[in-house]
């Protein structure tokens, strides 16, 4: 779920509940993708972990190519990375 697209260079991808935004951050960090977790920005837990992602100065076909390696990414975390 995106959130907050239509505003600045950052939006906000809110992950599937039970989902560590730390794990798939660092597996997109693997693949060349700078995610920063939305977790990072909490002082507590978040109820639902999300990204921080920037699309600023990148064209269409980048964003293609960065989704599809988001979506690798989050299939590489396994349940135990959440807890």
């Amino acid at each position: 779920e995106v959130i907050g697209a239509e505003a600045g260079m950052h939006l906000v991808a809110l992950l599937p509940p039970g989902t560590c935004d730390v794990s798939v951050s660092k597996h997109a960090t693997q693949n060349g993708i700078s995610a920063m977790p939305l977790s990072s920005c909490y002082l507590k837990a978040p109820k639902r972990g999300g990204l921080i992602l920037g699309y600023g100065g990148v064209n269409s076909r980048q964003i293609q190519e960065g989704v599809r390696k988001l979506r690798i990414s989050m299939n590489r975390c396994t349940p135990s990375d959440s807890k």
